[in-house]
């Protein structure tokens, strides 16, 4: 009685490089939201640095509502300087409220449409974040959409443009045209891919 043929060993190489990929893949992304999303310091360590913002305070609040978050939503403007690893913004979760981290000086080059964009963009990683979302492009993509349907398409590409020019890194370029391209696509009324 035969049991079956056994795989040639070549082909069991190919599965384990495969996997081996796609966990790298996985850890990498992992690693890029947590250092993006992890909280440096405590809410009252970030308003010893920084201050409470009341500015669009309806439009946190009509989001809040939106998405039915139980915890209170918070904008605290930091100074550019504790902004090392996101420019412009940041999302932190703590036990009691979620913490939208402005930077105060590139906040105060936008117009009053990018200014929601961006706290639009920082509370839609609310809802896209990972785990819900495992490569780090459809959580940022998945945030743009998120400010482009609550402010406007050419709000949310004027500060992705304004947050990252000038930038000399390839792969910061790369990122920029993608996720332009991805807002023109939903100004044009095309749908959008996931990723």
């Amino acid at each position: 009685m035969e049991t079956g043929r056994k795989p040639p060993p070549w082909q069991w190489g190919l599965l384990i490089a495969i996997m081996a990929a796609c966990f790298m893949v996985y850890l990498d992304t992992a690693f890029r939201q947590f250092e993006l999303l992890a909280p440096p310091n405590t809410r009252e360590d970030l308003l010893a640095v920084g201050t409470l913002s009341e500015d669009h305070k309806d439009f946190v609040e009509g989001i809040g509502k939106e998405l039915k978050v139980t915890k209170k939503i918070e904008v605290i403007m930091i100074p550019t300087m504790f902004f090392t690893i996101a420019r412009g913004g940041r999302l932190v979760q703590t036990e009691t409220s979620w913490l939208v981290l402005i930077e105060r000086d590139f906040f105060l080059r936008l117009n009053i449409e990018e200014q929601k964009a961006l706290i639009g963009h920082e509370l839609g990683h609310i809802i896209f974040i990972f785990p819900r979302c495992v490569f780090y492009m459809s959580c940022q993509k998945g945030a743009d959409r998120f400010a482009a349907l609550h402010t406007s398409p050419d709000a949310t590409i004027g500060f992705l443009n304004k947050i990252f020019n000038p930038t000399r890194d390839e792969k910061r370029k790369k990122e920029h045209e993608s996720r332009v391209q991805y807002i023109e696509r939903l100004k044009q009324g095309k749908s959008l891919p996931s990723r």
